[in-house]
């Protein structure tokens, strides 16, 4: 049998070390949650579903130079950009530069169609991403969710409208 101190030190020390890790990923959450508000794609979303999205999203982190998305391919996940900056093209040609709460692929998580630019890390990133099937449990779980995404993807065509005319 071990020493009764010791064993104490190491179930205090195992406790002290999880309510860390709690409060990390905590944090974590409300960082990934505090930049989905910038979605457009979010929106209409309360900090309710933020939250949930948030808990849901995975982080990860990319190198300088990675290709993260390619034109043309199927994807299933989106990425929020948390720190970092990437490149974003189209048939080669340069359209815009991505940085922190910025987001990409979000049309992968509603649609199976094909990617419709490159995405290049032009820096380390770190991003959290969310997958397709990630949003549809959501979506499962509250109509209400479905019916504000509904909403931003109306207000978007009406703004692409406006352009249009």
């Amino acid at each position: 049998m071990g020493n009764p101190i010791i064993s104490q030190a190491l179930v205090h020390d195992r406790a002290r070390d999880l309510q860390r890790a709690a409060a990390n990923s905590r944090k974590a959450h409300q960082v990934v949650s505090d930049h989905l508000s910038s979605v457009g794609l979010f929106a209409n979303c309360g900090r309710k579903e933020l939250r949930a999205i948030a808990k849901s999203a995975k982080i990860v982190n990319v190198h300088n130079g990675t290709q993260i998305i390619t034109e043309g391919e199927e994807g299933n996940t989106m990425y929020v950009i948390l720190d970092g900056t990437a490149r974003v093209s189209r048939a080669g040609r340069r359209l815009a530069m991505v940085g922190v709460g910025d987001s990409f692929g979000e049309l992968a998580l509603l649609s199976k169609g094909p990617r419709t630019a490159t995405v290049v890390a032009t820096s380390d990133i770190e991003a959290a991403i969310i997958t397709r099937r990630q949003l549809n449990a959501l979506l499962e779980d509250a109509p209400a969710f479905a019916r504000k995404l509904l909403e931003a993807l109306a207000d978007k065509v009406r703004e692409l409208d406006k352009q249009v005319v």
